[in-house]
């Protein structure tokens, strides 16, 4: 066999692959039945983010759906005013142990044990949301969809780097929302997710106990060991958008994905994993990757 040959082989095997993600992405249905009025928790770990935290917060309290029963915010030692500021907050306010070596999971963990809502829908502390997000994302969630993962998105500017990131990120909110159409859910976002609160053991590991993977495969994997993967599902809507702020150049791009992929385990993450790192090399194949197809 000549290289040219193999080299045309792996381009259909290629081709092959991204057709079968793109129509998984095509097939995805709205999951949002309206405003169940189930009790919502929303949760969120913080860590010097003084300045967001203060346009967050007033969104949390603005959103459109009936039932929030509470805001958790854990402090993770900030340094800049955060507890401060969150302390004259109508919120419930945590403080995470002192010199947690993993400390966005033992923050989880510690709102996770606090937390009475039916529901738990979490984001992080650098991201701004839409009045109808809560609405949008606990909405979707039945006696069928356990866990929903919404999709994410960099703050727009004027630079050409804010652009490439967009790009970036439409490619990934495909590739996890192909990946959950087929079964094989995989990429997960913690940034952008509702789960029932009911669903999740608070024993549950979460990586405090030394695993690499993230809170958000830890707790897709949770819901998997009871339901099976169709329990996940992916919400595409535009409302159920989250905003967050992107890395600010190349060094920050680079070290925020090895950092994603040094979490990359758990059930078919091998095989998605593979499909997104060579998807995300190939500009053409973003054509139509973004949230609104």
């Amino acid at each position: 066999m000549t290289l040219e040959s193999i080299a045309t082989f792996i381009l259909l095997l290629y081709a092959i692959r991204l057709l079968r993600h793109r129509v998984a992405w095509k097939k995805l249905t709205p999951t949002y039945s309206g405003d169940n009025g189930r009790t919502v928790s929303i949760v969120i770990v913080a860590r010097n983010e003084l300045e967001n935290l203060q346009y967050l917060i007033p969104l949390l309290h603005a959103q459109s759906y009936s039932n929030i029963s509470e805001i958790i915010v854990v402090d993770d030692e900030s340094t800049d005013g955060s507890a401060d500021f969150l302390k004259t907050q109508d919120i419930t306010y945590l403080r995470s142990k002192p010199r947690s070596a993993l400390r966005k999971k033992e923050g989880l963990k510690l709102a996770l044990s606090h937390a009475k809502g039916d529901i738990i829908v979490q984001t992080d502390a650098d991201c701004w949301v839409g009045e109808h997000w809560v609405e949008r994302m606990a909405g979707s969630l039945d006696a069928y969809a356990r866990l929903i993962q919404g999709p994410l998105t960099y703050r727009r500017s004027h630079k050409v780097w804010s652009g490439i990131l967009e790009s970036e990120q439409a490619v990934l909110n495909a590739l996890c929302g192909s990946g959950i159409s087929i079964g094989r859910p995989a990429l997960g976002n913690a940034a952008n997710m509702a789960y029932f609160r009911g669903d999740i053991d608070p024993d549950l590991d979460l990586g405090v106990n030394g695993s690499v993977s993230g809170d958000d495969e830890e707790i897709i994997s949770a819901v998997i060991e009871k339901y099976g993967p169709s329990a996940i599902r992916f919400n595409k809507e535009p409302d159920a958008m989250v905003f967050a702020r992107g890395p600010e150049g190349i060094q920050e791009f680079f070290y925020q994905r090895l950092r994603w992929a040094s979490k990359v385990k758990l059930r078919g993450l091998t095989k998605v994993g593979l499909d997104s790192i060579l998807i995300d090399q190939f500009p053409f194949t973003r054509v139509g990757c973004c949230c609104n197809v």
